[in-house]
C-alpha cells in the first residue's frame, strides 16, 4: 500500500503517492540530482538522498538546483520530462497532458509541438489570452480548411478557438481579407 505525501503538490487534490510505486531516474546534465517518476527531485549531496522543496508561487512548479558553484532555477516538468522521455526534440515543447500545470508526474508529461501544446490548452481551457490574438501564423492550407469549414456551417467561433486566433481574424479570412491568394 503505498505512502501518500500530502506536502507535495504535484497531483491533483495535492498528493504525491510515494514507496514502493514512485521510480527515481537521474537528471540528465544535472549529476547530483534525481527526479521521480511523481514529480519530486531529490539531492545527492549527501550520504542519504534528500528529497528537495519544491517552489509552487508561479506558474509551473521550480526548484533550485546548484552545479558547478551557481544556482539555478529550473522547471521542475522539464526535468521529469528529460528524465522519463528523453532530450526534448528540437521544436518541440513539454505538454501537460491534462492541463494542470503543477501536475508534474511523468505520465502527465509529453512532448508536442507549439501548435498541438496550443490545441490542447484550448481543449482545457487554459489557454493565455495573448494566444488568443490574430499573431498566430496559419498555413494556406489551414486558411482553406477554414473557408471550407465555414461554408459547411462550422461557426466561427469554434474555428478560432480550434485555430488560437481571434473571431476577428477567422471572419478576416472568410471575407477574403487575409490570404487572398489561397
Amino acid at each position: 500500500n503505498p505512502r501518500v505525501d500530502a506536502e507535495h503538490p504535484t497531483q491533483p487534490g495535492g498528493h504525491a503517492v510515494t514507496g514502493a510505486l514512485e521510480r527515481w531516474r537521474p537528471v540528465p546534465g544535472w549529476s547530483m540530482y534525481e527526479v521521480s517518476d511523481q514529480g519530486r527531485v531529490r539531492s545527492l549531496h549527501w550520504r542519504k538522498p534528500r528529497i528537495r522543496k519544491i517552489v509552487t508561487t508561479g506558474r509551473y512548479p521550480m526548484i533550485m538546483l546548484k552545479q558547478d558553484g551557481r544556482l539555478w532555477n529550473v522547471e521542475v516538468h522539464s526535468l521529469v520530462a528529460r528524465a522519463f522521455h528523453g532530450e526534448r526534440p528540437e521544436g518541440m515543447e513539454v505538454a501537460h497532458e491534462n492541463g494542470v500545470a503543477y501536475d508534474v508526474r511523468a505520465a502527465n508529461l509529453s512532448y508536442k509541438t507549439k501548435q498541438q501544446n496550443d490545441a490542447d490548452k484550448v481543449r482545457h481551457g487554459t489557454i493565455p489570452r495573448e494566444l488568443m490574438l490574430p499573431q498566430t501564423k496559419l498555413s494556406d492550407l489551414q486558411v482553406r480548411e477554414i473557408r471550407e469549414r465555414v461554408r459547411s456551417g462550422a461557426q466561427q467561433s469554434h474555428l478560432a478557438l480550434q485555430f488560437s486566433v481571434s473571431k476577428q481574424h477567422i471572419s478576416d479570412i472568410v471575407r477574403g481579407k487575409k490570404r487572398q491568394s489561397a
